[in-house]
């Protein structure tokens, strides 16, 4: 029997972190055409998994998260706002009197937070191609062309699905641990380096750790 032994930092604050950023799974992609591409310009999280075809350098690659953890707060701020507003829309529409007029104005606020989405999205993807050379802006597109990033993007849904699965479990097991005051240090301490893959949107890290945590946490 592992011992329960507290982590040095508040459980509860950590947890409500953890689970925030366990949370951010189900929400990727939702609501995307072209999930990480649009026109010429590319997310932060497809340049970083196309870092060795792009041969982006360490300097690149710390300037591409720079941007990114510099605009994250607008960005999540902003996707907020789009889900309170698409909340406050289909609980409108379940009233059993409805008004065409009252509707409108509904969807107008929906589409205004939906606009202002796509304004933090593309301000982040216009900051992050001034960081490409004019090389790599030229390999993006030639991937692009050839199919390879439709083909990363599919990869990258399976990898989604399979990190929702078991982001579940976690959460499940750590709620458990919750009921007994926290969870084993060791969990606690590969739960803190998931939350940070998360963060950075490293998720083939964070699925290896998700896998590791899952084994320690349900012995």
């Amino acid at each position: 029997m592992i011992s329960r032994t507290r982590p040095p930092f508040c459980w509860t604050v950590w947890l409500a972190a953890l689970l925030a950023s366990l949370s951010v799974v189900a929400q990727e992609g939702r609501g995307k055409q072209h999930p990480g591409f649009t026109g010429r310009l590319a997310s932060p999280e497809l340049l970083i998994g196309l870092r060795e075809k792009l041969e982006l350098t360490n300097q690149q690659t710390d300037e591409i998260k720079l941007i990114y953890e510099r605009i994250r707060p607008q960005a999540e701020a902003a996707q907020r706002e789009t889900q309170k507003k698409t909340s406050a829309l289909h609980g409108y529409l379940e009233n059993e009197k409805l008004d065409p007029a009252e509707a409108a104005k509904y969807l107008e606020r929906l589409s205004k937070a939906e606009n202002g989405t796509k304004r933090v999205q593309i301000s982040l993807m216009i900051e992050i191609d001034k960081v490409l050379s004019a090389t790599q802006r030229k390999k993006l597109a030639e991937l692009r062309a050839s199919g390879e990033i439709l083909k990363m993007m599919e990869r990258g849904k399976d990898l989604q699905q399979r990190l929702q699965a078991k982001a579940a479990r976690f959460q499940e097991q750590l709620r458990i641990y919750a009921d007994l005051g926290g969870p084993p240090y060791k969990v606690a301490s590969l739960a803190e380096k998931i939350r940070r893959a998360m963060d950075e949107k490293d998720f083939k890290t964070a699925e290896k750790l998700l896998d590791e945590a899952l084994a320690e946490a349900e012995k």
